[in-house]
């Protein structure tokens, strides 16, 4: 999975459960632990992000980077 929300959706679908590793092949950066970092979807929403910021005539928040992150955890 390389999509965040989708990644959390299938682990909240179990019950009960106890997880005593998970190995996650990935990225990770400042903020954490990034899936499908170079996924069309996720560049994508960056691009977005950072767009909009030029827009505003604004440098990027860090918190509007984490937001634009969809395979960030």
């Amino acid at each position: 999975m390389q999509n965040k929300n989708l990644f959390f959706d299938y682990l909240s679908k179990f019950n009960t459960f106890q997880i005593e590793e998970l190995h996650v092949f990935s990225h990770a950066a400042g903020g954490g632990l990034y899936l499908g970092y170079h996924n069309q979807e996720s560049g994508n929403s960056r691009n977005a992000a950072y767009n909009q910021s030029i827009r505003r005539g604004k440098r990027i928040t860090y918190e509007e980077v984490v937001e634009a992150e969809v395979g960030h955890c």
